[in-house]
């Protein structure tokens, strides 16, 4: 038989934002996109300041029974791009495609 490699330690620090542990999660299902955007900087704001450098989960769902298609989820990418872009480190499409993870700066 071979060697085994030891396994890696649970304390890793993961590469991606899917392994992360999540600190806060907004959820914006329902909303117009005013709404949406307004409680999303607000979210992000405060979430920077008590949780820097931590993952945050923003979910806008797929879009699918909006009557007009998608809106939340590439308006909530555009607002973490530009206008909160100075709180963003990376931002990622959360698997099944409902939901962004943010990794907030340090």
């Amino acid at each position: 038989m071979g060697k085994r490699r030891p396994a890696k330690p649970l304390t890793s620090t993961p590469r991606t934002l899917h392994g992360s542990r999540v600190a806060a999660t907004l959820d914006l299902h329902g909303m117009n996109a005013h709404q949406a955007q307004i409680r999303l900087e607000g979210f992000v704001r405060a979430q920077a300041a008590q949780h820097p450098g931590e993952v945050v989960e923003v979910i806008t769902g797929k879009g699918n029974r909006s009557a007009d298609g998608p809106v939340l989820q590439g308006l909530v990418r555009d607002v973490l791009d530009h206008q909160l872009a100075e709180f963003v480190g990376d931002i990622s499409l959360a698997r099944g495609g409902g939901a962004w993870l943010v990794r907030l700066k340090s």
